[in-house]
């Protein structure tokens, strides 16, 4: 755990904007405050760096298309990405492979009832979207397995609960943002430091579960069945 302040005076110290035991000025920490800011909403935008992922639950009403956000269907922050998702129906859980919009598209024939097999996710604003199919009926409950964003300090005292080895990342990264603000030129180990520290919690963010070869419904159809071609 570390305070936005914290990460915000590190990275400014590693540039020479602050000295050891120097205190921060206002207009030094509004700008360390928005860079970080955007840092972190960049740093969402990309499935590698993300940690966090809750597990939602929704019944299914028969539907083939459902929202999910602040003001959808399903009523939850608005996912970045679905890693996995499954049916449960009873005791019984079945994987939905989570594809996207090139094989969902090829299913020719839509209107189709049974049990979902696929699941597409379209992240729009402020909802994003998601198709089943076949259709599903209902008596079911659809798990989802979804990434979600960073949470944005709002105040300089505020909490940011991270997994080892992000503080370090962050303050480096933002660091290197703090350079073209304040004219500052990019020493080139403070770049090294900065890809290395994020190469680092990327590779420990890939899903070591996923399995390349996981089976995959389309395989078991015909080909002529239901996609084009």
């Amino acid at each position: 755990m570390a305070k936005a302040i914290e990460i915000i005076e590190r990275a400014f110290k590693r540039i020479g904007v602050l000295a050891a035991g120097e205190s921060i000025s206002g207009h030094e920490l509004l700008d360390g405050m928005q860079a970080l800011s955007d840092l972190l909403e960049m740093w969402s935008a990309d499935r590698l760096t993300i940690y966090k992922s809750i597990e939602i639950a929704h019944p299914l009403t028969g539907a083939m298309r459902y929202s999910i956000g602040p003001t959808g269907d399903i009523s939850a922050d608005r996912p970045l990405t679905i890693y996995s998702a499954f049916v449960r129906n009873g005791a019984v859980d079945t994987p939905v492979w989570v594809t996207g919009n090139n094989r969902f598209d090829g299913i020719t024939d839509k209107s189709g009832y049974g049990r979902p097999e696929y699941l597409r996710y379209t992240p729009d604003m402020p909802d994003g979207h998601i198709d089943i199919w076949p259709h599903p009926g209902t008596g079911s409950t659809l798990h989802l397995r979804v990434g979600m964003q960073f949470d944005v300090p709002v105040a300089p005292a505020d909490d940011l609960v991270l997994p080892p080895g992000y503080r370090r990342a962050l303050a480096l990264a933002l660091a290197v943002d703090l350079c073209g603000v304040y004219g500052r030129p990019v020493a080139v180990d403070l770049i090294g430091q900065a890809v290395e520290a994020k190469a680092i919690i990327m590779r420990n963010n890939i899903n070591a579960d996923m399995d390349e070869s996981s089976f995959d419904p389309f395989l078991s159809r015909r080909h002529g069945s239901f996609v084009s071609g």
